[in-house]
């Protein structure tokens, strides 16, 4: 806070000697409303519900960019002679007669001479112009020429150039002792809009209101597109996984939205006319966009830590501790930096306009509180945007490097606004302003960046309106209050003992819900993970046999379940079998067969034997209603022959010289039913013969059109193109490469393994 003050105190010195606007002096007019009068009836016309209040300078960007660009270092005399960023200004109803009826505004200067009018007569854009009408309107601009030159007269011909759908028309007066060169501007668009203003004289004003004029445009425009594509995205997919929490950013909405409705609405919008209704549509939007981005943010925040709780959760519940406190109070100090920070840029700025350097509009925004200006809808955007760019950054870069990146980012986006030229010294401030942002988000937490981000606007906001007290009074009270307000969080933060901020804090509610989902899925996975590490990794190496597996899963986990085991005595024991279903469901059942396998083959027992033990266990864990098929092989590898009892699975199929044939006899999957007995098969693998055995994945694997794979098709594979001649590998690939044309790709409808022994032939 101490360094924050520092630096502020810095800024104002710098403002209060160098920028106009805040040098400048606005007295009340005296009589401000019958001058108006008088000036409308000399030129013809009557104003009516006439009010008096202080508003922004007509055009203000436009003539400080003009004013330095021109004058240089005569800039800022200039401008504070001529009143700086704000004028006292007459709105109310003009009436021209046979041209029409619209709301108008009179500006004057701070010596109370005309500085502008406004006006816009009922009609639409949409409507062509009527040309007596327009004729009619003309004069009578005309006639506002004798009070704009204030005594000047013209110094040439007039000129007149468009830009896009405006019509302007320039004036040139004689130069007056010891001011520069001035003009009257008249600007005209369509049938709606009429203004007329005295302004400095600038040769390159039609230049600069065609392709400069648009390209700055642009500049602008285009990244606020793409951020608005950016949330607009980015809230669907969130709004659709559900993972939005609307808490925070309805409670900033609603602080912004009462502070536009304090502002109300500045002379140029009261002078819209029909178009009033189109304007407070344009600031809902902007509150909706406010809230969308807020929102998007957050959540995309919390998702990269699991867990997380920011300090705004904190202060919702009430838990404001010592550390809650100096929070609050370093926020409060960052937003004082912030301010003196960008008062010493400006005012450097216009110390530095001979070098081409200068400020290109007011170092403030005025009137306060309207259109997106307000302190809680500024502050809040800022802190949206940083904390977005933060954790975009975090998805795809270390955490240290994300931070910055993030910085760099926003101060390129915020920069494009900024007015101050050139571009690359809005950019360096703005690099400052991510830097104590980023310091206060990064010490404090989210809590301490918003404090910081609003209470730079309130702070900036209330310096102003003290500067111009006469005409702010409820201004200054709307932002002293909340500072005050802010500052006595922090200060009773401090004061209150640490265990009220110990404890669990609970994050929003789809944050617990996410987050059980993150323990449920990684919990799955370390599931998926056992079943895999369950059957063995490749088949092992056998003299007299050649040995290939492969398993493709419909789910992360599977149900289909192989082994190979051999006994004291060197017989090979092949199991091949399939758990009900599919996923994690089966994945106890699934380790249990395995784990039964292990403990019971032995030397001198038959399969039949050990598929009824393997009942018995299954029965005995209670399964409920997963049954299990499984085909068990006991195999000599020297000689071929063996015995194979099938509880339910699918026949293997025995390929010997060109013709497959399937080795028949089975039983009942295990698990489910009455007891079960089992029948040992006996068969013999001859030299060169191969044997199949495949779950039913892969006899049922559906097309498009629902039409199984069929057990035809993988015989007919077989028999093809002597396939029994080749390895065991090159059958598996085969027989899954013709499933795969009849099912096509993604993932299949059910677990699908094949596995294949093959004797050699010599």
């Amino acid at each position: 806070m101490g360094a924050g003050a520092l630096l502020l105190a810095a800024g104002l010195f710098m403002a209060f000697r160098f920028l106009p606007e805040w040098r400048a002096s606005n007295p009340r007019p005296v009589n401000g409303i019958e001058r108006a009068r008088e000036i409308a009836v000399s030129a013809g016309a009557k104003l009516s519900r006439a009010s008096l209040g202080l508003d922004g300078r007509p055009g203000v960007s436009q003539m400080f960019e003009r004013a330095y660009r021109r004058l240089r270092a005569e800039a800022p005399p200039y401008l504070e002679s001529t009143g700086g960023a704000v004028a006292w200004t007459v709105s109310g109803s003009l009436d021209v007669p046979g041209t029409g009826t619209g709301p108008a505004r009179f500006a004057f200067y701070p010596d109370g001479s005309l500085q502008a009018l406004e006006w816009n007569p009922a009609g639409s854009v949409f409507e062509a112009t009527d040309t007596k009408a327009q004729a009619l309107r003309r004069a009578f601009f005309d006639r506002i020429e004798v009070s704009l030159a204030a005594g000047q007269r013209r110094a040439g011909p007039e000129y007149e150039f468009s830009a896009g759908s405006m019509v302007i028309r320039v004036r040139p007066l004689e130069r007056a002792d010891g001011r520069p060169g001035e003009c009257l501007v008249l600007q005209e668009r369509g049938n709606v809009s009429f203004s007329a203003a005295r302004q400095l004289s600038d040769p390159e004003a039609p230049k600069r209101y065609n392709a400069e004029g648009i390209a700055r445009q642009l500049y602008r425009f285009v990244p606020s597109v793409l951020l608005f594509l950016v949330v607009v995205t980015l809230f669907g997919v969130l709004l659709y996984k559900r993972r939005l929490d609307f808490t925070i950013g309805i409670a900033l909405v609603v602080l912004a939205a009462v502070y536009e409705i304090a502002g109300g609405f500045s002379g140029q919008d009261s002078s819209a006319g029909g178009l009033v209704v189109f304007v407070i549509g344009v600031r809902i939007f902007l509150l909706l966009y406010l809230l969308g981005l807020w929102t998007v943010a957050e959540s995309l925040l919390r998702d990269t830590v699991p867990g997380f709780t920011t300090s705004l959760d904190s202060f919702a519940a009430g838990r404001l501790g010592p550390r809650g406190g100096r929070a609050i109070l370093a926020g409060l100090g960052g937003g004082a930096a912030l301010v003196g920070v960008s008062l010493l840029a400006f005012g450097a700025a216009a110390l530095a306009a001979p070098q081409g350097v200068w400020p290109s509009s007011a170092s403030f925004p005025y009137p306060l509180f309207q259109a997106h200006k307000g302190p809680f809808y500024e502050g809040a955007f800022d802190t949206a945007l940083l904390v977005l760019f933060v954790a975009l950054f975090r998805f795809v870069l270390p955490r240290r490097f994300a931070s910055v990146a993030a910085a760099v980012l926003f101060a390129l986006y915020v920069s494009i606004a900024l007015p101050l030229h050139p571009w690359g010294a809005g950019f360096a401030l703005t690099l400052a302003f991510a830097a104590v942002l980023l310091w206060a988000f990064e010490r404090y937490g989210l809590g301490a960046l918003l404090v910081a981000a609003v209470s730079s606007a309130l702070l900036r906001d209330a310096l102003v309106a003290g500067l111009h007290l006469d005409g702010n009074m409820l201004a200054a009270f709307l932002t002293v209050v909340p500072l005050v307000a802010i500052a006595a969080a922090g200060a009773i933060g401090l004061a209150r003992p640490e265990r009220d901020e110990e404890g669990r804090l609970d994050a929003p509610g789809y944050v617990r819900r996410l987050e059980s989902e993150r323990r449920v899925k990684y919990e799955m996975d370390l599931l998926s993970r056992m079943q895999l590490s369950l059957l063995p990794e490749k088949p092992p190496v056998v003299p007299g046999v050649e040995l290939s597996v492969k398993t493709i899963l419909a789910t992360e986990a599977g149900g289909d379940l192989y082994d190979f085991v051999q006994d004291e005595e060197g017989a090979l024991w092949i199991a091949a079998g399939d758990v009900s279903g599919h996923g994690y469901s089966c994945g106890i059942q699934q380790a249990m067969v395995m784990a039964a396998l292990a403990s019971l083959v032995k030397a001198g027992r038959s399969p039949a034997e050990i598929l009824v033990e393997i009942d018995r266990v299954l029965r005995m864990g209670r399964s409920g209603r997963l049954f299990t098929s499984l085909a068990l092989l006991k195999l000599d590898p020297a000689m071929g022959g063996g015995v194979l009892a099938n509880a339910g699975h699918p026949f293997p199929i025995l390929l010997h010289e060109g013709k497959a044939s399937e080795i028949a006899g089975g039983g009942l999957p295990l698990g489910q039913g009455p007891k079960r007995t089992y029948t040992d098969v006996p068969f013999e693998i001859p030299k060169g013969g191969v044997l199949v055995v495949a779950s039913d994945g892969l006899f049922e694997g559906p097309d498009r059109f629902d039409e199984p794979y069929g057990y035809d098709r993988p015989r007919a594979v077989l028999e093809s193109a002597s396939l029994w001649r080749r390895p065991p590998d090159s059958i598996v690939e085969a027989l899954l490469a013709d499933w795969r044309r009849h099912v096509g790709e993604g993932a299949p409808s059910d677990d699908t393994t094949i596995l294949v022994v093959k004797r050699p032939l010599f």
